[in-house]
Order: structure tokens, then C-alpha cells, then sequence
């Protein structure tokens, strides 16, 4: 899929009004607005699938398309990234439109960006930028059961997504809300179907999860996440996913 993407490419040499110019020049069909609402609409919509066979279809179906990259450097690669980075700003806002956590949704867009800096050649920023779109879209997919929640419940995921590392204490989530301790919790278990203190501990799981596949020591992660003790955290993980942190690396590199 790449390599068909990289020939999907043009590089305008031109910039403002002369950009029609070698656009006819050239005989290409721009990507339509259109289309690109679409695309953007799965990811609003949580189809990440949907997503990828739509570029799919775009690709085989249309023969004439091209996909313009503006004249915004003198260096193509240098190009390509800024387009990216805009690309990744637009799937971050589709997906809060969605629903998304936006703290997760923000998290998500800098870290495509370091990614797209990083990269060294056109088919890795190609990669990363319909990977961040199709995570983006996922990302929405699994938090719709929220918007069946009620404001205090989605106020406490979202609480419980920015303050992960740390202790997050019943009363915590509870101040503010005019519910008791003890309210919430049932309440949280009801519109969640799992209880605070697992839902908080499958938070810091698959975060772990991201953090052992780039590498990190499971020294690193409990300290990084909050956990009291190394062996109470691979308890913990092995206790949420059915096996050891070690043989979660080992089955995901």
C-alpha cells in the first residue's frame, strides 16, 4: 500500500496562484474536498476498517488521482511532513468531535508529530499518517460506550486518563460530582460494567502494553505508571492480560 501511495504523490513546484497552472499542466485530479470528508467522517463515525478500505478504493479506482503536496519547502520529504502534521491536526479534532477523550486525542497527535519529524523517508511519513488516522478512528470506536454515559461517569474516565500515573483515590473522583463515594462506584459499575479501581488498573495496563513494545524495562514501567513494586506489577499484568510482561514482548516484537 505504500509503495502505491508514494506513486499517488505531486509535488507542486509552484505555490499560489501558479499551482492551477501546473495542475493543468500536469493532468491530475486533486483529491476532492469531498473525499477527504469522508475519510475524515470514519474517523469521526469510529470506523477504522470503513477507513482503511475507502483509501484502498480510492487508490485502485481512481486512476487520475493525485494527491497534491503544496510547494511549502524546498525539500520534498520536508513537504510531505508539513502535510502530514496538518493531516494529523485534522484526524485529532475529527476524532473529539467523535467523542474521543481529548487528553488522549491531544497525547495521540503529539506523538504522531515526533514521529513525522523523526522520520527519514516518504513511505514511513506515508505510514504514520494513515496509521494516526486509522488509531484515531479506533481510538473513537472504543470510547462510544461513553456517550451512553452520563456526564459524571465520562468525567471520571477522563480524569482517570490524564491522572493514571498516579494514586487515584474514590473520593478524588467523587468531590465535586454531589455523590457520595459509594454512589459513584456503583454508578461507574453500572454504566461501565466494571468497577473503578479495575477500569484504573486496565488503563495503566495498556499503557504498559505501548511502553514495554518500545522498549521499556519493566523497571522503567513501574516506576513510570505508579505501581508500588515491580512484582506487584507484573501480577497486575498478568492478572489483566494472561501472561507476564516478558512473554507480552516476546509474542508483540
Amino acid at each position: 500500500m505504500e509503495a502505491n501511495w508514494t506513486k499517488l504523490l505531486e509535488f507542486l513546484n509552484f505555490s499560489g496562484a501558479d499551482t492551477l497552472f501546473e495542475q493543468r499542466e500536469l493532468l491530475f485530479q486533486r483529491v476532492p474536498y469531498e473525499m477527504e470528508k469522508t475519510l475524515y467522517r470514519f474517523i469521526t463515525d469510529g470506523k477504522p476498517k470503513e477507513m482503511l478500505t475507502f483509501y484502498q478504493r480510492m487508490i485502485l479506482e481512481t486512476p487520475a488521482l493525485k494527491v497534491a503536496v503544496g510547494r511549502t519547502s524546498r525539500n520534498r520529504l520536508m513537504q510531505l511532513k508539513y502535510a502530514a502534521v496538518s493531516a494529523v491536526a485534522l484526524a485529532c479534532r475529527a476524532a473529539i468531535d467523535g467523542g474521543a477523550i481529548e487528553s488522549c486525542a491531544y497525547a495521540k497527535s503529539d506523538e504522531a508529530i515526533v514521529a513525522i519529524d523523526e522520520a527519514t523517508g516518504i513511505p514511513e511519513v506515508l505510514r504514520l499518517e494513515v496509521q494516526t488516522g486509522y488509531d484515531y478512528a479506533q481510538m473513537v470506536q472504543e470510547t462510544k460506550s461513553l456517550q451512553n454515559c452520563s456526564a459524571v461517569v465520562r468525567a471520571c474516565v477522563d480524569y482517570i486518563m490524564v491522572h493514571s500515573h498516579g494514586l487515584i483515590k474514590l473520593e478524588e473522583l467523587a468531590e465535586g460530582t454531589g455523590y457520595t463515594k459509594e454512589y459513584l462506584a456503583k454508578l461507574f459499575k453500572k454504566e461501565m460494567g466494571i468497577s473503578i479501581s479495575d477500569y484504573i488498573l486496565k488503563v495503566r495496563v495498556d499503557e504498559a502494553k505501548e511502553l514495554l513494545v518500545i522498549g521499556r524495562s519493566c523497571g522503567e514501567v513501574t516506576h513510570l505508571l505508579g505501581f508500588s513494586s515491580q512484582s506487584y506489577f507484573i501480577r497486575q499484568f498478568k492478572k489483566t492480560t494472561g501472561m507476564t510482561p516478558k512473554l507480552f514482548v516476546n509474542v508483540n516484537s
